[in-house]
């Protein structure tokens, strides 16, 4: 059976909490809206791993899960 890789939501959203920051300072930090990272926490998406691992200074394979 072939996993099925996703980025790691829960992992970002414990290390925004754990920096004291919020989704809004996220997307401040990628340069776009808000919106737009809902919309990437929603699909998963592993194009966007490098970007907030470098903005969290996390290795973005440790995003995936």
């Amino acid at each position: 059976m072939m996993r099925i890789m996703k980025l790691n939501i829960d992992k970002i959203k414990s290390e925004l909490t754990r920096i004291g920051k919020n989704q809004s300072w996220l997307a401040n930090k990628l340069g776009v809206s808000r919106q737009r990272v809902s919309s990437i926490f929603r699909m998963a998406s592993l194009k966007n791993a490098e970007r907030i691992g470098k903005v969290l200074d996390i290795e973005p394979r440790d995003l995936i899960r």
